[in-house]
């Protein structure tokens, strides 16, 4: 028996850029509506909250995952593994232990992982995402999406990787659902094709063929879903794009040659695509501004800046000097990773490659033309 019950399905596939469709055969005859979506500055950890609130990292509390915060930080326990060597300390094998280790001990429920951090680092860090986001009540501030759901009482679902481990069992299990179900908000976070495209971005034959199997994916999900219900209506979006490497800079290892003592002078956070600072001495800093503002491979962003990217909240999360590279240069090594990809987001939201996407089976009832706008995109959908 049908379901008259309309349905909607918010399908949001990690790093899947405009770029990366706009010219290709995506989902064409049955999402007529499509167009670019324009990001934030950082990283999915600040992207994918800022979608599901339709708020900016200032309102929302989420941005980059790791940020200053010496007094409370969860990795105090680490404190006294300070004293072994650093080469002790980072190797591959001590970092999967302290990273094990680290996840139980905080308990934390959202998206966790240490990457490649020092650490004798740590205890001087907070970590962002501290519960499911997927869920009501995992936003730091302020209401998500699901928040909305459960207030006015709307039977929704929710698939991600904290449950499912492949993008295609998640496909599989809401063709089950959507047939058993009387929901009518489907919500599915597909990542697969993020580390797909840090990796291949640069081959266009095998992009081609990873955008066609998504395309065969959603197609199925979409006939399924229209099988069994009257009323569908599916909406394809991505949090960011992929923006291919051109070059490297070691500005970790430059930035050391300065002389300045961390954690007692300055602490740093080298991002795959900025470079953060917190001061605590007035020569550590305008002797490393000055650096900085010499190089040509990117840039300080001005208070202005910051404040228009969504920035304005505390210097404690924001880091005191924000450096910015150029897009394409990437920082190797970096406390992401010691070695380089062949494509990276996380630039200048402004730069090529960067944007999200949009396609919808049907026409939007507003103009949506950022990742925020999403949200909004979604409440209408609800009420």
């Amino acid at each position: 028996m049908r379901n008259s019950r309309v349905v909607s399905i918010f399908v949001l596939v990690d790093a899947l850029g405009w770029e990366y469709i706009r010219t290709r055969p995506f989902l064409n005859d049955i999402a007529k509506y499509r167009g670019e979506l324009t990001t934030i500055l950082g990283y999915s950890s600040g992207a994918i909250p800022a979608i599901l609130t339709g708020a900016l990292p200032a309102s929302n509390g989420h941005w980059n995952l790791f940020y200053h915060d010496s007094v409370s930080s969860p990795f105090r326990w680490a404190r006294p593994l300070s004293l072994l060597p650093s080469a002790l300390l980072n190797n591959r094998i001590s970092r999967k232990i302290i990273n094990w280790a680290a996840h139980h001990l905080t308990g934390y429920e959202g998206y966790f992982y240490l990457y490649a951090v020092p650490v004798e680092l740590l205890p001087y860090f907070s970590y962002c995402e501290k519960r499911d986001i997927f869920r009501p009540g995992g936003i730091n501030q302020g209401k998500s999406i699901f928040d909305t759901l459960e207030e006015y009482k709307i039977p929704f679902r929710s698939y991600t990787y904290h449950r499912y481990s492949k993008d295609y069992r998640i496909i599989q299990q809401v063709m089950r659902d959507i047939g058993q179900d009387d929901c009518a908000f489907y919500f599915l976070y597909l990542n697969e094709i993020d580390m797909f495209l840090h990796r291949h971005c640069h081959e266009p034959d095998r992009v081609d063929e990873k955008v066609a199997l998504y395309d065969r994916w959603l197609r199925e999900l979409y006939r399924r879903a229209q099988a069994v219900r009257d009323d569908v209506q599916m909406y394809v979006f991505s949090d960011h794009g992929m923006v291919p490497t051109k070059s490297t800079h070691d500005l970790w290892s430059a930035i050391k040659r300065l002389g300045f003592h961390v954690p007692q002078e300055y602490l740093p956070f080298y991002d795959s695509t900025m470079a953060r600072f917190w001061f605590f001495s007035d020569q550590a800093r305008e002797g490393i501004v000055a650096y900085l503002a010499s190089l040509s491979c990117g840039r300080i962003l001005s208070e202005a800046e910051l404040k228009e990217l969504g920035l304005d909240g505390p210097h404690s999360h924001r880091g005191d000097v924000v450096f910015l590279m150029n897009a394409g240069c990437l920082i190797v090594p970096s406390f992401l990773g010691r070695g380089t990809l062949a494509g990276m987001h996380g630039f200048h939201p402004s730069v090529p490659y960067s944007s999200g996407a949009l396609l919808a089976t049907v026409k939007p009832p507003m103009l949506v033309t950022t990742i925020t706008d999403v949200h909004k995109l979604m409440e209408s959908a609800i009420k």
